[in-house]
Formats: structure tokens, sequence, C-alpha cells
């Protein structure tokens, strides 16, 4: 999985914090996009939308898209469990069981959990 944790989604028309995560086999629960056609029998997986992502204000949405590269000056971190992170206006704590990003102005932010299921909150 890889996330991109961000001060403002400008670039969206949103300017406000956001973190976007993608998960490359989709989230089990997002919904499917588009949704596979009539009698396919393969593995569903393939079609859940493979982003995830959260607003300071507490909005979530799912979408299908590419994080794409990272631009210059951008930093690529792994994290490391139980290490608390802060990062453009959130706090990030990974742990065995998930990760959790939390927008330390409102509070908001979203949970995934390590069998990739999202919860927002």
């Amino acid at each position: 999985m890889r996330c991109w944790v961000r001060a403002d989604d400008s670039d969206e028309g949103v300017a406000e914090p956001v973190v976007i995560c993608q998960n490359g086999a989709g989230f089990p629960q997002a919904p499917m996009d588009p949704p596979p056609p009539p009698g396919w029998a393969g593995d569903p997986s393939v079609w859940h939308q493979d982003q995830a992502i959260v607003y300071a204000s507490g909005q979530f949405n799912w979408r299908t898209a590419n994080l794409g590269s990272l631009a210059p000056g951008e930093a690529n971190t792994s994290l490391v469990d139980g290490q608390t992170y802060h990062m453009q206006g959130w706090t990030i704590l990974p742990t065995s069981d998930g990760t959790r990003f939390t927008n330390d102005a409102t509070g908001h932010g979203m949970f995934i959990g390590s069998d990739q299921n999202v919860n927002p909150f």
C-alpha cells in the first residue's frame, strides 16, 4: 500500500488536508468500479476501487486512480510499526494491526487495517 499525505489537495479542487492511500489489489469493502461484466467468474477483488481518500473535514471517498510518481522534493518514507509520525498536519501511527491517520486540527481520519479494510472516523 502506498499513501500520499498532503497539507492541502488544491490539485483536486479541495483546499484542505488530505490522505490518499492506494492498494494495488483494491480495498475489499470499496465499491466495484467498473462493475464486472455479466457472467464473469473471475476474482472480484480486481474490480474494487483502489484508493481510499480522507479529508481533514472527515469527508471520505473511494476512487480508482493512480498516485503516480513522487513530485520533485516530496519525501518517500517507509513507516516503522509503533513509531508515530507527524507529516503535513497529520499524525500517522502504523502498528501490526494497521495504520491510523489522524488530522491534528480536526481529529478526523481513517484506519486501514492489516486486512486492508478501511474505517474512516
